[in-house]
């Protein structure tokens, strides 16, 4: 069965929070994993999924209106947890898909992931755009079966998260980067450590309790539903 989704209006991919969340060329992802993701022509990309369905987001665009238009292209896999990231690009708009490649369930990031050492928890991190076309952010989500678990989110627009890593399977290291520092002298250490309890706690909470601030990546409702909606 092929499951079709169309998407109507998107926006530009960009991760400046550290090289381990930069892109893959996708002729190399659909040279190498032939067999489970492919274009049916130029405007299709399909992911063929161990459940036996296909599923396949169609690309769109407008010669009359520019800012009408939605490209997608897949730009990292991850084969132990079986986790595709595809990236959607529009006029002034972007954002990640993070699609399961057993079942073809999904949820939205702002960067490609990377795992922890364990393999049980995925890191995002992407810096604003300083045109306000995307927001940053950073998300842990936590691998359970064939989806994700989302265990810390948060947006950020004042500041940039950069040298986002794992420290160890418990730990996250980052650097506070002010964007509108006069000095230039805007940067801070920061961690944010796994509790017993499950929450992820950071040792400069202050980092995250400034105004503006937002616990949750914020993007259009129609376009989350679009892209997360049932399969």
């Amino acid at each position: 069965m092929f499951l079709l989704l169309v998407s109507v209006v998107v926006l530009p991919a960009y991760c400046d929070a550290g090289s381990a969340f930069e892109k893959v060329s996708e002729e190399i992802l659909l040279t190498d994993y032939s067999q489970s993701v492919f274009k049916t022509d130029t405007n299709s990309l399909c992911f063929a999924l161990s459940s036996g369905d296909t599923l396949c987001f169609s690309d769109y665009s407008s010669q009359d209106i520019t800012q009408f238009m939605s490209l997608h292209t897949v730009c990292s896999f991850l084969p132990e947890q079986n986790y595709w990231t595809m990236d959607v690009f529009g006029f002034e708009y972007s954002f990640f898909v993070l699609i399961n490649g057993d079942s073809g369930w999904r949820t939205l990031s702002v960067s490609p992931p990377v795992p922890s050492s364990d393999g049980a928890r995925l890191l995002c991190a992407r810096s604003p755009s300083f045109q306000g076309f995307y927001e940053g952010g950073m998300q842990i989500f936590r691998v359970s079966g064939d989806s994700l678990v989302t265990e810390f989110s948060v947006c950020l627009m004042y500041w940039a998260p950069e040298n986002v890593s794992w420290f160890n399977d418990s730990t996250i290291a980052y650097y506070k980067s002010s964007l509108f520092t006069e000095d230039g002298d805007g940067v801070e250490k920061g961690t944010l450590t796994l509790t017993g309890d499950g929450s992820w706690v950071a040792d400069r909470p202050d980092h995250f309790t400034e105004e503006p601030f937002r616990e949750e990546i914020s993007l259009f409702s129609d376009i989350r539903e679009m892209y997360i909606g049932e399969n």
